[in-house]
């Protein structure tokens, strides 16, 4: 298990690198590899930015505690290396930065319904592996309040959450998405989130062609296309590095949708070796791994 929270923060960051230089970009099915992977070093954007604020903030505290980690996201805001963020994201730090209280600072519009959690809350899945759902769902509802006052952000970043947390034991890939709409559907989230993992499933169970599936389920930053189209390509994906390129090619909002996808793709296949070998021109990968390790001994310990 602890080489499965390594690949699923590794796997993240590494999606999230590869598919920043990407971002915006058209489908383009016939993207070359070399294109995708030609560079001597991987730098990561916002997604992995927060995600490690999240995965330092559980480490240093052995608890989710939201005003630390709103605390370290107000610290990224000031060090002004921005890169990726997003508007719904930047907006609500600026709240931050003057009400003093994450409770107040979470964006309530259409456009929160955003990725922008989605993103980040793979450190809480791996951190409450072992925990009741329902406690799972609150700290991902309190986390997402703090930039992403919307209930479709909040779906979303479940779902995502629900995913990684199955894939971690799961022998088929199809038992992680039908696990994820089961308890969306048990908590009553039966919103387009939920609809459009049904939508994934059944793209799949039918066969559906990769890009005509993208066609059909969307690729861009609003969360309900973000949750299924990584769910309908970790189904039809080999490996993690297979599906980092196929949602680079997919287009759209590519690093956030690669580095979902490879997060999910990562906690059931666990380190593989292209996804190691590839990582070594990733920033701060001693970090992450390091990370990974520390939440992998502090989920054991609530187990016991």
């Amino acid at each position: 298990m602890e080489e499965k929270f390594i690949a699923t923060m590794l796997s993240h960051a590494l999606g999230d690198a590869l598919g920043a230089p990407f971002e915006g970009m058209s489908t383009k099915p016939n993207l070359k590899e070399e294109i995708i992977f030609k560079r001597d070093f991987y730098k990561y954007t916002d997604d992995t930015i927060m995600s490690l604020v999240i995965a330092r903030s559980i480490v240093k505290n052995g608890k989710y505690n939201p005003e630390d980690v709103a605390k370290g996201y107000l610290e990224w805001l000031y060090s002004g290396d921005l890169r990726g963020i997003g508007v719904t994201t930047y907006s609500a730090l600026r709240n931050l930065d003057l009400s003093k209280d994450y409770r107040k600072s979470g964006v309530i519009n259409k456009w929160a319904a955003g990725n922008g959690v989605a993103m980040r809350v793979h450190p809480i899945a791996l951190f409450l592996i072992k925990a009741p759902l329902d406690e799972l769902y609150e700290t991902i509802r309190i986390e997402s309040y703090i930039t992403h006052r919307n209930e479709l952000a909040i779906s979303g970043a479940f779902a995502v959450a629900l995913m990684i947390k199955k894939a971690v034991e799961a022998k088929n890939k199809e038992d992680v998405v039908k696990y994820a709409i089961k308890n969306l559907e048990e908590f009553g989230i039966e919103n387009r989130v939920y609809d459009s993992l049904i939508q994934a499933l059944d793209l799949y169970d039918k066969g559906e062609e990769y890009f005509g599936a993208v066609y059909k389920l969307g690729n861009s930053g609003f969360v309900v296309h973000t949750v299924s189209l990584t769910a309908f390509t970790f189904l039809v994906s080999k490996n993690v590095i297979e599906t980092i390129i196929n949602l680079i090619r997919a287009g759209g909002d590519t690093d956030t949708n690669a580095a979902i996808g490879a997060a999910i793709a990562g906690a059931f296949y666990g380190l593989e070796k292209d996804v190691e070998t590839k990582s070594y021109k990733l920033e701060s990968r001693g970090e992450i791994i390091n990370l990974a390790k520390e939440l992998y001994k502090l989920a054991i310990s609530r187990e016991k």
